[in-house]
């Protein structure tokens, strides 16, 4: 496999260290790559109508989470390559976002609740109408350079209900039809995936990133339940 440096486009990079298939005709399903593990009670509604101070997230600033200026994105050329290539504009805002939740003590629960080592990384966002976040598929070298991709886990917890225009999509399959608190894990390494959202109501989440622990093992397994 040739290195990131060996690309112009970082879709054909990821695609290369992939073991996804890559075939749209071939239907992919809840648990190929992808899995609901559980729903939380919703305890944060009422946060979520006192939050105003998201900023908007472009793929020149997503890494800069938690206020860490270290974190720079890598190759972010090779990025904006395939949004211009597909004649996208490269500066667009892909969802709006908020790290400090400091005053929302009960969506920074859901965090905590993993057990994820010190460090994990809690991200909310809220895609707006016409929003959209391009396929891809991550990247966490420059986030946790001293851990395997084995180690690094990701969940998502749907902070709203669905509604018809919200669109998230796993490799061929479209995830739907959620309900507030629904918590699902995907293989971040290996599955494209995307969002958008064409309705007129806001897409709440919130995307928990970082090392597992015995509990995080524990919660993926089914051995503790989401509370």
């Amino acid at each position: 496999m040739l290195t990131e440096s060996n690309y112009v486009s970082n879709w054909e990079y990821c695609k290369s260290r992939s073991a996804y298939h890559f075939d749209p005709k071939r239907q992919d399903h809840m648990g190929d790559w992808f899995g609901v593990i559980g729903t939380f009670t919703n305890t944060w509604c009422e946060e979520l109508k006192t939050i105003n101070n998201t900023r908007p997230m472009t793929w020149a600033n997503r890494k800069n989470t938690n206020g860490r200026s270290d974190v720079v994105p890598p190759q972010l050329e090779l990025e904006e390559y395939d949004i211009i290539q597909g004649g996208g504009n490269p500066n667009m805002v892909l969802v709006e976002t908020l790290d400090d939740f400091s005053n929302c003590p009960n969506i920074q629960a859901l965090g905590d609740f993993f057990g994820l080592e010190p460090g994990y990384h809690s991200r909310l966002h809220v895609q707006h109408t016409g929003q959209m976040f391009n396929n891809h598929m991550d990247k966490m070298d420059a986030v946790f350079p001293n851990n395997t991709d084995d180690e690094i886990v990701k969940f998502i917890i749907m902070l709203s209900d669905w509604c018809p225009g919200h669109f998230y999509q796993y490799g061929n399959y479209t995830y739907e039809h959620w309900r507030a608190g629904e918590c699902h894990w995907f293989d971040w390494y290996n599955i494209p995936h995307g969002t958008a959202n064409t309705s007129y109501e806001p897409r709440y989440s919130l995307g928990i990133t970082g090392i597992k622990t015995s509990r995080t093992v524990d919660i993926l397994n089914g051995l503790i339940e989401l509370s």
